[in-house]
């Protein structure tokens, strides 16, 4: 089974993976058709060979199952990983938003409802010491 490879686009990688899973659905049904002509050919075969026939056929069948279930499972992590890129994209256009309207609102505030007056500071004023003789 391939691995992630963070040198590969993930797009070849995905298709790396579902390669392999055709290429191990294909030779799990030439098994399959393989044990199906071997049991259905020869009927006068004792009953080990014909529960060892079973069971192999049972082991393909398992190995199908779980094959199917690891491309479900594969599936729903792309899935979700693309969910998680969007969830991500709106938060941050989100928090462009809210930080854009505190800004206007604070513009607002400055200009309309608390108006700033700038002041001059007075200039100091001389004043008279006590402790020069006059």
């Amino acid at each position: 089974m391939a691995s992630t490879d963070p040198d590969l686009p993930r797009d070849s990688w995905v298709c790396s993976l579902a390669e392999e899973a055709e290429e191990e659905a294909s030779n799990n049904k030439a098994m399959e058709e393989f044990l199906n002509n071997i049991y259905s050919s020869n009927d006068t075969k004792s009953t080990a060979d014909k529960a060892s026939l079973q069971k192999q056929r049972r082991m393909i069948k398992n190995r199908e199952s779980a094959a199917r279930s690891r491309e479900r499972k594969q599936a729903y992590t792309l899935e979700l990983e693309c969910l998680v890129l969007q969830l991500e994209a709106e938060n941050t256009r989100l928090l462009e938003e809210q930080a854009q309207i505190k800004r206007q609102r604070y513009n607002h505030l400055l200009h309309t409802i608390i108006p700033v007056i700038h002041k001059r500071k007075p200039r100091p004023m001389l004043r008279r010491l006590n402790s020069l003789p006059w």
